[in-house]
C-alpha cells in the first residue's frame, strides 16, 4: 500500500469520525430543542416555527429554523417577536458556546403597541450556560411613527451584574428628537433571577424573595444633554416597576431649545423646565442638575 493511499484512508478515516460527531450532536440538538419548545408550550407561550433542518457542515454543528413566530401574551409576558430566519449554532473553536443568530427581517410588538420592523447588519446572541451575550450592529428599526438607525448595541448578563451599551442612534426626522451618541448602564441583580419559562411567575417569585435591581450607573448623551444616574428598580404587587434614581443632567438649556424647535416640547413647558432644573443646580449654569426621577403606579415624576 503506497503512502498515498495511507493518507487518503487516514483522511476517510477522520472525515467518517467527523461526520457521525456531526450526525450526533445535530440530533441532540434536535431534541433539546423539541423538549425546550414543548416547555415553552406548556408554560402558555404560543410558537409557530418549521421543523428544524441540520445544518453547519463541516465547520459546525447547526440548525436551522426557517420562519419564527413567538408571542409571550399567554406566559404573562406582552410581547410579540417574528424572524424570518433563525440559525442555532455550536462551532468547531468554541464548542462550549451556543450561537443563536436570526436573519431576514424581524418583526416585534408589545402589548398594544403595532409591530415595528427591525434590519440588522449583524445580530447575534450567545450563551455558554453561564452568560448571556448580545451584539448587533447596523439597526434599523421601522415604526408606524418613523425609525431609528443604531450604529451598535452590546448586552452581557453574568450572575447578578448586567451591563448594555448603545452606541450612535439617529433618530428619523419624524420623530423629531435629538440624536444619541453612547448610553451605557451597570447594575446588579440582589437576588438570582429564577430558572423557568414563565416570565410572570419568575418575575413574582424574585420579587417575593426581595429582588431589586441595583443600577450603579446609567450614563448617556443626546448631543448637548448629558446624564449620569444611579438609583434602584423593582416591582411592585402587580409586577409593574417602580424606579427611584437620583440624575445629574448637564446641557439641558440647549436641548431644550431644540425640542421646543422641534415642536416635541411647548414653550412654556421648556420655561418651567428651565427654571425647576436652574432651581437644582443651585443656580450655576456650570453645574449638572441633580434630579429626583420616580416611576410608581405608572405615574412619572421628575424634580
Amino acid at each position: 500500500m503506497t503512502r498515498t493511499r495511507v493518507a487518503l484512508l487516514g483522511v476517510a478515516a477522520v472525515a467518517a469520525v467527523h461526520g457521525v460527531g456531526w450526525a450526533y450532536v445535530t440530533g441532540r440538538m434536535q431534541a433539546e430543542y423539541a423538549a425546550a419548545l414543548d416547555g415553552m408550550r406548556q408554560a402558555g407561550w404560543s410558537v409557530v416555527t418549521e421543523a428544524p433542518q441540520r445544518a453547519g457542515w463541516p465547520s459546525s454543528a447547526a440548525l436551522r429554523l426557517g420562519a419564527v413566530q413567538v408571542d409571550g401574551t399567554g406566559a404573562g409576558l406582552p410581547v410579540r417577536w417574528r424572524a424570518e430566519q433563525v440559525r442555532i449554532a455550536l462551532h468547531a473553536t468554541s464548542p462550549g458556546t451556543l450561537h443563536v443568530v436570526p436573519a431576514g427581517a424581524m418583526y416585534l410588538g408589545v402589548g398594544s403597541f403595532p409591530d415595528c420592523r427591525i434590519d440588522a447588519g449583524m445580530l447575534e446572541g450567545t450563551t455558554d450556560g453561564s452568560a448571556y451575550d448580545l451584539a448587533a450592529r447596523g439597526l434599523l428599526i421601522e415604526g408606524s411613527g418613523g425609525s431609528v438607525a443604531i450604529e451598535g448595541l452590546q448586552a452581557h448578563a453574568a450572575g447578578l451584574m448586567i451591563e448594555a451599551t448603545l452606541i450612535g442612534a439617529a433618530p428619523s426626522p419624524s420623530l423629531r428628537l435629538p440624536a444619541v451618541g453612547r448610553w451605557s448602564i451597570e447594575a446588579s441583580l440582589t437576588e438570582p433571577w429564577p430558572a423557568g419559562s414563565n416570565p410572570a411567575v419568575q418575575a413574582a417569585t424574585w420579587r417575593d424573595s426581595g429582588g431589586t435591581v441595583v443600577v450603579s450607573h446609567a450614563q448617556g448623551r443626546a448631543e448637548a444633554l448629558a446624564v449620569d444616574a444611579a438609583g434602584t428598580a423593582r416591582l411592585d404587587d402587580t409586577l409593574q416597576p417602580v424606579l427611584s434614581l437620583t440624575a445629574k443632567v448637564s446641557g439641558y438649556r440647549p436641548a431644550l431649545d431644540k425640542l421646543v424647535a422641534a415642536g416635541v416640547v411647548t414653550a412654556p413647558a421648556a420655561t418651567a423646565a428651565r427654571a425647576v432644573l436652574g432651581l437644582l443646580s443651585g443656580h450655576d449654569a456650570q453645574a449638572p442638575a441633580t434630579v429626583p426621577v420616580r416611576l410608581d403606579g405608572g405615574v412619572l415624576a421628575i424634580a
